[in-house]
Formats: C-alpha cells, sequence, structure tokens
C-alpha cells in the first residue's frame, strides 16, 4: 500500500512537471536564455546559471503537487480533487499564453476561453489514461527545455564556454615597459553641459575633469557610435562598429576586447557595469589572482585582486525576474513583449515620491547609488574599492570602470546628498520644462565629477598616474529636450545624443591639448 501510494504521487508530480513545462519552464527559459545580461547583472555564478533552469522547470510543479500529497493522507478523494485543481490550474496559465499567440483576445474574455479550454483538459485527464500517460512524456520535454537553456543558448554558454586566448604580445627587447592604463568610463553624459562660455571645461562646477584636461587630450568632437550601453561600450572597447542585432554585451558574443587584446601582458582590474567584457576567469577571480604570472605561452590572462563587487542579488533575484517575465506573459492585457523586471539601463526604480535612503558620509551628505530592486548603495562603494586598487605592481596592469553616474535618474546634490525630484527617461522629461531636466543633470554631473575626481587623485597618490595612460569618457550622452523621449534617436537630435566626452593622457604628457579631430567611439582603442 505504502509503494502505490508513492507510485502514485510521483506520477502525479511526473504530470504538474510535464504541464507545467510548456505553461512555466519554456515560456521563462525561451526569454531568460536570450538574456544573459541579466544573469551578468545579477552576478550570477557559473553554479547559479546551471541551477537557475533547474529550479524554473521543477520547483512550480512542486508547489503544485505538495497540496495533494498531504490531502491524500485525509482522503482519497481530497487527493484526487485537489490534483485535478492543480492540473487545472497549470493548464489555464499555460492556456493564457496559447490564446495570446493564436488570437487578438485580451481581458476576460481571454481568461474565460483558457478557463473553458483548461476544464475540458483537465476532465480528458481525468478519465483517460492515454492523457495522463501523454503528461508524463511531457515530462520529459522539460528536460529538453533546460537542456536548450544550458547547450544552446546565450546564457548556457555563460556557464561553459572558455575564455579565448588572450593576444601575446611580445616586447621587442627586455628593456621595453608597458605602461598602466586606467580608463574611466561614465554613463549618459552630454559634452554640451560641460563646457563654459569660451567652450573650456568648466572649472568651477566640474573641477576634477577640468584639472585632468589640463593633462590630457580633449577631443572635443568625439562622438558615440551608439545611444544604448550594450552597443557603445564594446565598440570603444573593441574599436569595432556595433552589431545592431545583438542586445547584450557578454564576452561570449563579443570576445575581441581590450581584455583579450592585454590579457596576456596585462594584469586585469575590472568592474563594469551592465556588461561583462572581461570573462569572469580573467577579471573576476581572486583566487587565480595569487597564482604564480603565466608563462608566455600559455596565452592566459592573470588577473590581479578584484576590487569587490556590490551583491546584486544572484540568484534569488533572478528567480524574482524569471517571475516577472511568466507574469507579464500570463498577463490578460500583456505587452508588446515579456519585460525583465530586474534588468533596465537605469539606475535606480523607485517611485517618484521616495527619497533614497543612502548611507551617510562626512559632513552628512549620501555617498551611495542603487541599482534596480536594491536599497543598499552601490555604486560609491565600487568607486572606493576601484581606486583602492590603483597601485604599482609587478605587471602593467589595466584598470577598468564602468560608472553608472551620471545616468538617470537626478537625485543627487553636488554634495552627494539625495533629494526628491522629477524623473527623466523615455519622454518622461516632457511634463517638466528642460531647463529644469539641465539643473538635475548638472547637480549630478558635479557629484560625477567629485568621485572622477576621488579616482584621479588616487592614481596620483600611488605613483601611478604619470606614467600611465588614463581615459576618462562616456559611453553616450543624453537628450534634454523636453518635447522628445531623452534617450532614442528620432532623426533630428544626434548631437544631444551621440556629443560625449573623450580625454586621453598619454604616460608624461607634458600639457593639455585640445583636439578636434572627427574621433568616434571606435577609434578609443586604436588611439
Amino acid at each position: 500500500m505504502h509503494s502505490e501510494r508513492l507510485r502514485q504521487d510521483f506520477t502525479r508530480l511526473a504530470a504538474l512537471i510535464g504541464i507545467c513545462g510548456f505553461a512555466i519552464t519554456q515560456p521563462v527559459l525561451n526569454v531568460m536564455g536570450d538574456a544573459p545580461e541579466q544573469f551578468v547583472f545579477r552576478g550570477a555564478s557559473t553554479a547559479a546559471i546551471l541551477a537557475f533552469p533547474f529550479l524554473v522547470a521543477f520547483v512550480p510543479a512542486v508547489i503544485l503537487w505538495l497540496p495533494s500529497v498531504l490531502t491524500q493522507r485525509v482522503s482519497d478523494r481530497a487527493g484526487t480533487a485537489t490534483h485535478l485543481a492543480a492540473i487545472a490550474l497549470a493548464l489555464f496559465v499555460g492556456l493564457l499564453q496559447v490564446v495570446q499567440h493564436l488570437t487578438d483576445v485580451t481581458g476576460p474574455a481571454k481568461a474565460l476561453i483558457a478557463a473553458i479550454i483548461a476544464g475540458a483538459g483537465t476532465w480528458v485527464y481525468w478519465r483517460f489514461q492515454g492523457a495522463r500517460m501523454w503528461t508524463h512524456v511531457m515530462a520529459a520535454l522539460s528536460l529538453v527545455f533546460v537542456g536548450l537553456f544550458l547547450f544552446t543558448s546565450p546564457t548556457g554558454e555563460l556557464a561553459f564556454a572558455d575564455p579565448p586566448d588572450v593576444v601575446q604580445s611580445t616586447p621587442s627587447d627586455e628593456s621595453t615597459t608597458y605602461p598602466d592604463i586606467v580608463i574611466v568610463m561614465l554613463d549618459e553624459l552630454p559634452t554640451g553641459l560641460l563646457v563654459d562660455d569660451a567652450g573650456r571645461i568648466d572649472a568651477v562646477r566640474y573641477p576634477a575633469l577640468a584639472e585632468f584636461a589640463t593633462d590630457a587630450t580633449w577631443y572635443r568632437s568625439y562622438t558615440t557610435v551608439s545611444a544604448e550601453t550594450v552597443q557603445a561600450v564594446p565598440s570603444v572597447l573593441s574599436g569595432q562598429l556595433p552589431d545592431e542585432s545583438a542586445d547584450s554585451a557578454v564576452w561570449t558574443g563579443q570576445p575581441d576586447t581590450l581584455f583579450r587584446l592585454l590579457g596576456g601582458t596585462y594584469d586585469l582590474i575590472a568592474s563594469e557595469s551592465l556588461t561583462r567584457l572581461c570573462p569572469r576567469e580573467w577579471c573576476d577571480d581572486p583566487e587565480s589572482a595569487a597564482n604564480d604570472s603565466p608563462a608566455p605561452e600559455e596565452l592566459a590572462a592573470t588577473p590581479a585582486e578584484t576590487p569587490p563587487e556590490p551583491d546584486r542579488g544572484g540568484l534569488p533575484r533572478l528567480l524574482d525576474d524569471a517571475l516577472g517575465v511568466w507574469t507579464e506573459q500570463i498577463a490578460l492585457d500583456p505587452a508588446a513583449g515579456p519585460v525583465l523586471t530586474g534588468f533596465e539601463e537605469t539606475v535606480v526604480e523607485r517611485s517618484r515620491s521616495e527619497v533614497l535612503e543612502t548611507p551617510a558620509m562626512p559632513g552628512g551628505s549620501a555617498r551611495g547609488f542603487a541599482f534596480p530592486d536594491d536599497d543598499r548603495a552601490t555604486e560609491v562603494p565600487r568607486v572606493d574599492a576601484f581606486t583602492a586598487a590603483i597601485k604599482p605592481r609587478e605587471r602593467p596592469s589595466l584598470y577598468y570602470l564602468h560608472l553608472m553616474l551620471p545616468h538617470t535618474p537626478y537625485v543627487f546634490t553636488e554634495s552627494g546628498r539625495t533629494y526628491d525630484g522629477p524623473s527623466v527617461g523615455k519622454g518622461t522629461a516632457a511634463e517638466w520644462d528642460s531647463r529644469v531636466v539641465a539643473q538635475q543633470l548638472d547637480l549630478q554631473m558635479r557629484f560625477t565629477d567629485q568621485l572622477l575626481g576621488d579616482i584621479l587623485d588616487g592614481a596620483r597618490e600611488t605613483g601611478v598616474y604619470d606614467d600611465a595612460i588614463v581615459v576618462v569618457t562616456a559611453d553616450h550622452a543624453a537628450g534634454l529636450d523636453d518635447e522628445k523621449a531623452s534617450r532614442y534617436y528620432d532623426g533630428t537630435n544626434a548631437p544631444e545624443l551621440m556629443v560625449t566626452p573623450l580625454l586621453i593622457k598619454a604616460p608624461r604628457q607634458p600639457n593639455g591639448i585640445v583636439s578636434d579631430a572627427p574621433i568616434e567611439a571606435v577609434d578609443v582603442l586604436p588611439t
């Protein structure tokens, strides 16, 4: 009797796994498999990527299955009724998606159609052994969906792909030395707001950037090649025009970057935002940093001690993101497509009326910046950790930081204190005068300038600055016209979106230079 009950329990579980396969597993894994940037953003480890599809495939089915196991102990009739209710619910949410794909019906009518078909399907499942056997076959398909996610999707590549061989540089003679390289990539910074009436970087509002310009070459006609980070940043780091079909910036799809070029010669210290162009094995593995440097013929990158990254949620937040994808899929009036709840090119996802709470720094101002769904301060600690990592090392080093500032929303004053203000982006600035938005951005740019000054001062104090190549730029700019969307090209706003700063200091450069050469993002790497 006991073995018969166990067999019944597990056949019911198999049935629910099968139905959930088309109701939950396939729709969620199909979307998440094409979103490796979501896993990058959440800081997912290899183990988390491997565990994710199995949890999506089996946890919902187990949740639906457990009530029938418990009620079966009360009576067979109660167990059967509870199991059939679980089958009906799984069929219903799956059919909501089917109806959406096959018809234009939305709202209550969509739910009614799905409910009627789900009811009929549940009756067929109850009455016919063949139908129950078919759900067991579908359970095997759930494993197929897991396999497709792990072995054929861009996200799966993150777990299994080996980093490419680095490019090995050979010095012309033993006395040849390579300079350290410091790259600070800012985000959404328009050149137009940096300059004063004389066309120079305003030293009153942006003293750190203005001081750096006295040491560097300022390419003031510099333009980016895209208003999207996932296309603009790879272009800067690869010297290649963006792939318009690419919707993520992950090393598995875009391996030929500065990290690969220098990885055989340089220690790599990278703190990326929204991208993962430096493989984890090169830039996120502190244990390997303690190993001896590889012989040149091994063609392997050796990471230095990596600045600590903020906790962006890992596997628990990925599962929450998956829930957001799925609930959008079954919505009675869905959006145009599934939306990932956590990853957007924005920095704070809060209500407009809520003031951010960030840790206090000396003087009572705030030192912090929140990422989506995360109240904890993250950006400034990243700056502090990155600055601390810039120090003389045995090998030449590449230090790379992508700082999500002065990116929207504009909530920081010059001191770093947060305030409650209007949100902008994707047309929401139309409710506010563009001059107000420009003032908000100016305050946040001043705060960003302070953080940049901390980095440059740190490099000077450790003796790295003078002999290093130092690059300060931004991935793209931002539009401030209150009649237009702030981030999307409409045929008239290219100067607002594309013109952004580029300053490059050569080793021991004696004087600042202003160049009007028509430089683009793809020119940064060869320059």
